[in-house]
């Protein structure tokens, strides 16, 4: 019988494994920011509905008491966002952080070469970068929602839309926020987990690293000629004209194989 095992693939002699972004953190986040967009919706929901009732007995002041309402609900759901965003991002990074600083170290020691990653300044400058970063992009999902959702009201409630077609419109407007909560933690996953490799990398004393194409949505055509070619880890590689490094871009779910230093053959 045929040995259906899957084959890993296993380190080169002369290279490390690439460090994975871990499936774990980057589900957890999603998992967080799609609570906090659920809960939004539902109020969402709550307020809209009965308001939108009221609204088609009296167009002219049922309009100005939605546009109201729509910017209380609002103001208040800003405000938790801003709050959670800090805390939300910060443990993400961490977490990100810590899945690196793990893999690597236990990699190396594979190899008898003892270490042990501290918070040094150039990776407590990234991380400080990759919080302010994914705080901000935390902050745009209810941003970019209400924007969605108060077009989509208060459209309805000018041209005396019915009530269904307009909860229709919102729980596709939910759907494609959650979405984009998703694609956020999924990119800022390979992001973060790309940066801090590459930031460890340097600390550990590699200089070069074989740039690997990993299939997505959406390849490169750039990114899948350069694989499997080296490239300095300080500098990046050169595609497309500029200096970047795998997983950088938007989409590149790219790694890197750092290559060994003389002392660790």
């Amino acid at each position: 019988m045929a040995d259906k095992r899957r084959t890993v693939k296993k380190a080169k002699p002369d290279a490390l494994m690439p460090v994975q972004p871990n499936a774990g953190v980057e589900s957890e986040y999603r998992r967080k920011m799609q609570d906090l967009i659920t809960s939004m919706q539902k109020a969402i929901m709550y307020y809209v509905i009965p308001a939108y009732r009221n609204a088609s007995t009296d167009r002219i002041a049922g309009v100005k008491k939605i546009q109201s309402m729509l910017d209380d609900v609002k103001t208040r759901w800003l405000t938790k966002f801003d709050e959670a965003a800090p805390k939300l991002a910060a443990q993400f990074v961490a977490k990100a952080s810590q899945n690196v600083d793990l893999n690597m170290t236990r990699q190396l020691r594979a190899r008898k070469f003892g270490i042990h990653f501290e918070l040094t300044p150039d990776m407590r400058a990234i991380v400080h970068t990759e919080i302010v970063q994914n705080v901000s992009l935390i902050k745009s999902i209810p941003s970019q929602h209400w924007t969605e959702v108060e077009g989509l009201v208060m459209r309805s409630v000018e041209v005396g839309g019915d009530l269904k077609t307009l909860t229709d419109e919102l729980h596709k407007r939910f759907g494609i926020t959650l979405e984009r909560a998703a694609k956020i933690a999924t990119d800022q996953n390979h992001k973060v987990n790309a940066v801090m490799s590459r930031v460890r990398q340097l600390e550990a004393g590699f200089t070069q690293a074989e740039w690997v194409h990993v299939p997505s949505r959406y390849p490169r055509h750039s990114h899948t000629e350069f694989s499997g070619k080296i490239y300095d880890i300080a500098e990046g590689a050169l595609i497309d004209g500029e200096r970047i490094w795998p997983g950088q871009l938007i989409g590149c779910k790219c790694v890197s194989l750092p290559v060994l230093p003389d002392y660790l053959r």
